[in-house]
């Protein structure tokens, strides 16, 4: 979820662009390349361990965005002193209209991945069925009409650029494919180097692309073109070797799960907090360079501690309603 929040940042864009490359830094481009797979990587790891679609997760997944719907408009009035200007604000799925602004609380998102939870039960079915080897090829014929049909010649809207349920199944199937322990495995030594090498250049093209933006705009987009998206294969390529280097750290931590408990919610309030984009892209005018980058990750692992504080409330309510409603497993 930190990748979100660099996305997010507004660490590229129109906005960015208005600052020369030169004062903000190469790095930023290549923090990007990484961030940029960390949807892709979100949705691998839950075919990963795949989504079992229980009443129990069910609710928890609605109880956050309720949790947080309540928590954006408490602090819009405290801070900004607007209510929603309908009763439809209140609800938990439609879009926000506070004094005179309209913003989207869930994002796309949300929408996508209650598309992937209501799929689960047949994707888990269907991948059942297929040895290995099959469900391997299936990915890989997936993902190559993927990136013709969607990227290369962007024809078909049902990938959606990376930003419908259709292209969450895809994804999905690579996480079932990589949980099987005969399929396609790099060591560490193999991984990690070509994962830095789809960084590096992922983050150069950007680099190039606004290095070069006002004076050839036609080499910028055709860069940015090779760079920036879901469905790239960069992307692609980058998602599947994160996925493989975590799973072949075997590292275990309680703090670090206290912290993935809350992600969703970390999500949710950046999202709805006006404020956070609009502090990040303040920086940029104020610091230079690796300054800049330096303070605006301690911005972001700032939010992301504030919103796991305030969920905590969210998970205990939840935890209660487990107890006493014995609705089944306790799922946080």
């Amino acid at each position: 979820m930190i990748g979100v929040m660099v996305l997010h940042a507004g660490l590229y864009g129109p906005v960015a662009d208005a600052y020369p490359m030169e004062s903000r830094g190469a790095g930023i481009y290549f923090a990007h390349a990484f961030a940029v797979l960390s949807v892709n990587v979100f949705v691998i790891i839950s075919g990963y361990f795949s989504i079992k679609l229980r009443i129990a997760s069910i609710l928890s997944f609605l109880w956050t965005i309720v949790y947080w719907r309540l928590i954006t408009i408490i602090f819009w009035r405290a801070f900004y002193g607007v209510l929603p200007d309908s009763i439809a604000g209140y609800l938990p799925f439609a879009q926000i209209s506070m004094g005179g602004k309209n913003f989207s609380f869930q994002g796309w998102f949300i929408g996508a991945y209650i598309g992937l939870m209501v799929l689960s039960p047949a994707l888990n079915m269907y991948s059942d069925t297929m040895d290995t080897r099959q469900l391997g090829i299936y990915c890989l014929a997936f993902f190559a009409a993927e990136v013709v049909f969607d990227w290369l010649i962007p024809s078909l809207t049902i990938w959606g650029g990376g930003y419908t349920p259709f292209a969450f199944v895809g994804l999905y199937f690579m996480g079932r494919y990589m949980a099987r322990p005969d399929s396609l495995d790099f060591q560490l030594r193999v991984s990690l180097p070509c994962f830095f090498a789809v960084c590096l250049l992922g983050g150069g093209t950007m680099a190039l692309a606004s290095l070069y933006g006002n004076s050839m705009p036609i080499l910028r987009n055709k860069l940015m073109f090779c760079s920036l998206g879901y469905t790239t294969p960069l992307t692609l390529i980058g998602s599947f070797l994160i996925v493989m280097i975590i799973k072949h750290l075997n590292f275990y931590s309680k703090f670090i799960n206290w912290l993935a408990g809350s992600a969703f919610a970390v999500y949710l309030f950046h999202g709805g907090m006006p404020f956070f984009k609009k502090k990040s892209l303040d920086y940029f005018g104020r610091y230079e360079s690796m300054k800049y980058f330096g303070t605006i990750m301690l911005f972001i692992l700032g939010t992301y501690f504030v919103a796991v504080i305030i969920d905590q409330g969210r998970r205990g309510m939840y935890s209660l309603l487990v107890k006493h409603c014995n609705i089944g497993e306790k799922r946080k």
